[in-house]
């Protein structure tokens, strides 16, 4: 009588303890991936904010990418969604999403841009050797960001 007991006790228990430290792995990855995207949306924002300055000439600035190879071992993807207001002097507002290849996992931010910003449809990969935020600023003050 006692030995079922006993087996049944040491399979709750493993299974307990698998459950804890799988949900503090994808927490802590979690929380890596949101580091790494808020560190990444700074980047951008700054680039457009310093652009943004009267003083700045027209230009083309390239950022290599902020970010490791790799966030807990796992590859990763980024890409940039922009929502216009319908007022053309508002910010408008970039949501940089990440995910994490192969985890299952995305952490998002969203950052305010000034309102000549415009957003390029692109994608970041880490697996780029090359992986870069793109940033050009014309002569009417219109900056176009992206990915390279």
């Amino acid at each position: 009588m006692l030995i079922p007991l006993m087996m049944i006790v040491i399979i709750l228990f493993s299974a307990v303890a698998n459950t804890v430290a799988s949900n503090y792995v994808n927490q802590q990855r979690f929380l890596t991936a949101q580091g790494a995207v808020n560190q990444l949306a700074s980047a951008i924002q700054q680039i457009n904010y310093s652009l943004s300055q009267y003083e700045i000439m027209p230009s083309t600035v390239i950022k290599v990418n902020p970010l490791p190879e790799t966030i807990m071992s796992f590859p990763y993807k980024v890409t940039g969604a922009l929502e216009i207001s319908a007022n053309i002097e508002d910010n408008k507002k970039l949501t940089i999403t990440l995910f994490l290849l192969g985890a299952n996992m995305m952490a998002n931010k969203t950052i305010a841009l000034t309102p000549n910003t415009l957003w390029t449809e692109s994608e970041l990969s880490s697996l780029s050797s090359v992986a870069t935020i793109k940033a050009q600023k014309f002569a009417n003050g219109t900056i176009l960001l992206g990915f390279n």
